[in-house]
């Protein structure tokens, strides 16, 4: 009897470690069906295929652009359980390599590199949407814009002052892979163009001129929001807000108590960049005001009181 039982147990322990048993894979290869190394693709979704390798569990596939060893980009890291992944990629250079994974090993890389061809926009037209032909636009920021063309990667803009003709340096020379950037600008004339690039092809600029001048503000009125007008609010950090104003540099707040009218001194005179201040302020009767200031000009003043309780 108990060399029957001596036998089970051994039997046991021998399958138990049979059933955990993992193979070793680090020696095999995942076979690359495609895209093969050298192939050059239509750009839209790539379909990747491998062959199945025996004792893996899951796959990994990595994408990177141009390269593993010079990689600007890692496109895809992902464990996948079949032999087929498909991804939209844009126009350019790439690599792609698959290994096979169980709980235990995994198999060496297998590499191989492709080219997503690029669609010719040589003939298209960027179209500029801001600023436009001889607009003026108002010192400080200035917006461009421009519509998206289709299968371009990125824009060139260029901004010169007089123009592009007579001009010693541009003021801007960069590349950007929105419809749009912000740049400040000081009074004068100026000429900006703006072209579509992809990894094949370019268009050509297009070409605006523009000028930079003051804008005349006196005539806006700041609308203040918080503190309302006659408002209570308890003691302790204020909230001030009011909107902004477009073309205005930077706002002047003042606060006094009990009002501006007897006031010995104020409680703030300050400038600010945005449409919001913070103050703490103890209990009692206060006035605010705020004015919006450029280069050129000023509003007048808004005010509204409040009671601190």
């Amino acid at each position: 009897m108990k060399k029957l039982l001596f036998s089970s147990l051994v039997l046991s322990i021998f399958m138990a470690c049979e059933a955990i048993f993992i193979e070793d894979i680090s020696n095999e290869e995942v076979t690359i069906i495609a895209p093969t190394d050298g192939s050059v693709l239509d750009k839209g979704t790539i379909n990747f295929n491998w062959n199945s390798l025996e004792n893996v569990d899951k796959y990994r596939l990595q994408i990177a652009k141009p390269s593993f060893t010079s990689a600007t980009q890692v496109v895809l890291d992902s464990l996948v359980t079949s032999t087929t992944f498909g991804s939209d990629l844009a126009s350019g250079e790439y690599q792609w390599r698959i290994s096979g994974v169980n709980a235990e090993f995994e198999t060496n890389y297998t590499t191989a590199s492709f080219i997503v061809k690029a669609e010719d926009i040589s003939a298209g037209i960027v179209t500029i949407t801001a600023p436009v032909e001889n607009s003026e636009v108002g010192v400080g920021t200035v917006e461009f814009t421009w519509n998206e063309l289709n299968d371009a990667d990125e824009y060139q803009l260029q901004i010169a002052t007089p123009d592009f003709d007579s001009a010693t340096s541009f003021v801007v020379d960069t590349r950007v892979e929105t419809a749009f950037f912000n740049t400040s600008l000081a009074e004068g004339t100026y000429q900006w163009r703006i072209k579509a690039l992809n990894s094949g092809f370019e268009t050509r600029y297009t070409t605006t001129n523009f000028t930079v001048k003051p804008v005349d503000i006196s005539g806006e009125t700041v609308s203040l929001t918080t503190p309302a007008n006659e408002s209570e609010i308890d003691a302790g950090t204020i909230a001030f807000s009011w909107e902004a104003l477009d073309n205005t540099d930077e706002y002047q707040i003042q606060i006094a108590t009990p009002n501006f009218a007897t006031a010995t001194s104020f409680v703030v005179d300050e400038t600010v960049d945005t449409a919001t201040f913070n103050r703490d302020l103890p209990v009692g009767e206060y006035e605010w005001r705020v004015k919006a200031i450029n280069a050129n000009s000023e509003t007048s003043y808004t005010t509204l009181s409040f009671t601190v309780k």
